[in-house]
């Protein structure tokens, strides 16, 4: 069973038949001659061949064809994953206001000092009822 895995310009095959690594070293001298082929790497021993290619120029399935014709076996039943082109990142986001930068900063100021307020007095008031409790005992 072969596994195919596929993003528009990228195509990875792996199979078995890839054992035969002279005959797949010269698959991969024939199909970097290809108009539109930027690179194609070969790993034995994951028996593994990556195709890098322009997807203007070069036609996925043609790629599929050739190492079809080369006597690999890639069976129709062959899980075939395409994803979609990536999504464009969004727009940068706006800058904030001034006065809401300000407004944020002066808020996170006030609240760290009540938190670091809070801490101090329930460390005090910790401290005390200890100290009372073992004179106390």
């Amino acid at each position: 069973m072969a596994y195919i895995h596929s993003v528009p310009g990228r195509l990875r095959v792996k199979t078995r038949s890839f054992r035969a690594v002279e005959e797949t070293r010269q698959l991969c001298r024939s199909l970097a001659t290809w108009d539109g082929v930027e690179e194609v790497t070969f790993n034995p021993r994951s028996n593994s061949l990556v195709v890098i290619y322009d997807p203007a120029r070069v036609v996925e399935d043609d790629l599929l064809a050739a190492i079809r014709a080369q006597g690999h076996r890639l069976r129709p039943g062959t899980s075939l994953l395409h994803l979609p082109a990536p999504v464009p990142a969004p727009p940068a986001k706006l800058p904030l206001s001034p006065l809401v930068g300000t407004a944020a900063a002066a808020f996170g100021g006030a609240l760290g000092k009540a938190l670091a307020g809070a801490l101090i007095k329930s460390t005090i008031e910790r401290g005390v009822v200890g100290l009372v409790s073992a004179a106390i005992r």
